[in-house]
């Protein structure tokens, strides 16, 4: 518990998420498709196309405009075609292929020297038999994770808040599990992607009204700080149906790239 202020302090500063700094022309790309005066595919495609894939792109160099240039194309081009699955009732597995699958794929493509994904009913040693979504290996260690993911039903089906319930519980307990058994120079901190589908009603504070969201993907991670277990989100992103949330969604990939990052700095330390 805290006493003094300065303690206080030191708290705040060891789980505040710092705002990750993006290129200029990442910056302009994101300005130029909130600018857009009507929100529909055309003049969203046109503002992508404008402000974009510029000539000598590199993978590296210019990773975070690529990722918003990939990731906007790759939801417009779902909200554009003759029948969106996203506005249908998807099972789990195909909803994670069109949403948190492509996402992460993209999001660390630039680190795969750094960062490897494994996809769909993957098991890590420290977590014994249990079958993951997800998990974030460090490339060519398979014995050393910074993360695991987990999808909680898909798009519009049976899921219930229940499963979610259940699956938030199984991950978080397990992510402590891994954590202790990290080395002592490694700071114990530990990443999750989440994708809850069906309606959620969310309330951020005791200050504010609960808030409906569905088709969520959340990124969070654990940190332990004076052997106190803090959970963080550093992003709660409604994967985009139409134009308008869209137009959201890119304003919130930079969240996305500070998450990223921090998970590459953990895992770095191993």
């Amino acid at each position: 518990m805290c006493t003094t202020e300065e303690e206080y302090e030191n708290i705040i500063l060891s789980v505040d998420v710092k705002e990750v700094e993006i290129t200029e022309s990442a910056k302009n790309l994101i300005q130029a498709i909130k600018d857009v005066k009507v929100y529909s595919c055309k003049n969203l495609r046109n503002a992508l196309y404008a402000n974009g894939y510029k000539q000598d792109h590199g993978v590296i160099s210019d990773y975070d405009i690529g990722l918003i240039e990939n990731l906007v194309k790759h939801f417009l081009d779902l909200i554009e075609s003759p029948k969106n699955p996203l506005n249908s009732t998807i099972l789990e597995r195909s909803a994670a292929v069109q949403t948190s699958i492509v996402v992460t794929n993209q999001l660390f493509l630039a680190v795969n020297d750094i960062v490897e994904l494994g996809w769909l009913e993957r098991e890590y040693f420290g977590t014994s038999k249990t079958k993951w979504d997800g998990v974030l290996f460090k490339t060519g260690d398979h014995k050393v994770s910074p993360g695991f993911v987990e999808f909680s039903g898909g798009v519009n089906d049976a899921t219930t808040p229940e499963k979610e319930r259940c699956d938030v519980k199984k991950l978080y307990s397990m992510m402590i599990d891994v954590m202790n058994g990290y080395p002592t120079k490694v700071k114990k901190q530990i990443f999750c992607i989440r994708f809850y589908g069906n309606p959620l009603l969310l309330q951020l504070s005791i200050h504010t009204n609960s808030t409906k969201i569905e088709n969520t993907m959340f990124f969070e991670e654990l940190v332990v700080h004076e052997e106190v277990t803090f959970r963080i989100q550093h992003a709660a992103i409604i994967v985009p149906r139409t134009a308008r949330e869209l137009v959201k969604f890119t304003s919130e990939i930079p969240k996305l790239i500070g998450w990223k990052d921090a998970v590459v700095k953990q895992i770095e330390q191993f």
